[in-house]
């Protein structure tokens, strides 16, 4: 996970100093670090790779990330992204302190997103200025879907820039089919609707699992119509440098 930390060490800091005092109690060390690799596709396509490095805390939790395109999707559109969340635990639930995002794509679209306790910045272009704007509800996409404990159940979700309406309208128990190269086993899906910045409904399938101790999401599909729908499946182990 190294080879990608220090693209985003700068910002880490403008994310961590407003954090800095709540942190600095925090003697113990970490209780368990995870990495999570899920394997993109949109429909039949292989869209890249999701790796997520998830570190525990006996109340606190910090999530490092990084999206890299295929090759494949490349000949399209490329998209590669970094970033990196801190929260708390709260009645059972994660709830984001700070958080931030770095993106680029071969579009030459950059985008910089750092949320703090009261405020989000955003910058939209190389030589741009920050913009602030108010800080947005909810808990992050990443620590509410990727890494809840049961079915998300607050009704806002953000990316740091926006919130997104978000509610739970299916939860059932089921399996995932036995392969050598992604996650199985007994699972709970948890279907939600999904409002965007445009009002648009979406839904999103979110079949969650316990692998490495961890509940984590083994399986997100994102239903969107008359496109076929990207999915990320966990692979059994971290595979990549």
């Amino acid at each position: 996970m190294t080879l990608y930390l220090s693209l985003f060490v700068y910002s880490l800091v403008l994310l961590v100093l407003p954090l800095q005092i709540s942190y600095a109690v925090e003697s113990e060390g970490p209780i368990s670090t995870n990495v999570f690799e899920y394997d993109a596709s949109v429909g039949f396509l292989d869209a890249g790779t999701l790796t997520l490095e998830l570190t525990e805390f006996k109340d606190k939790y910090e999530v490092l990330g990084r999206f890299e395109s295929s090759r494949a999707l490349s000949k399209y559109y490329t998209w590669n992204g970094v970033f990196a969340a801190k929260g708390h635990w709260e009645e059972g639930a994660r709830k984001t302190d700070g958080y931030f995002v770095r993106s680029e794509g071969s579009d030459d679209h950059f985008k910089m997103v750092i949320l703090s306790e009261r405020e989000a910045r955003l910058l939209e272009g190389i030589g741009e200025e920050f913009e602030t704007i108010a800080r947005p509800g909810g808990t992050d996409l990443i620590s509410g879907l990727f890494f809840g404990s049961g079915c998300y159940k607050d009704e806002l979700l953000h990316d740091g820039e926006d919130s997104y309406p978000v509610k739970a309208v299916k939860i059932k128990s089921t399996k995932l089919v036995s392969t050598d190269l992604y996650v199985s086993g007994k699972a709970l899906e948890c279907t939600y609707q999904v409002s965007d910045r445009k009002q648009r409904r979406r839904k999103i399938y979110v079949t969650q699992t316990q692998h490495q101790g961890t509940a984590v999401a083994a399986k997100i599909r994102i239903a969107i119509s008359f496109f076929p729908d990207p999915t990320f499946r966990l692979r059994r182990q971290y595979s990549t440098n």
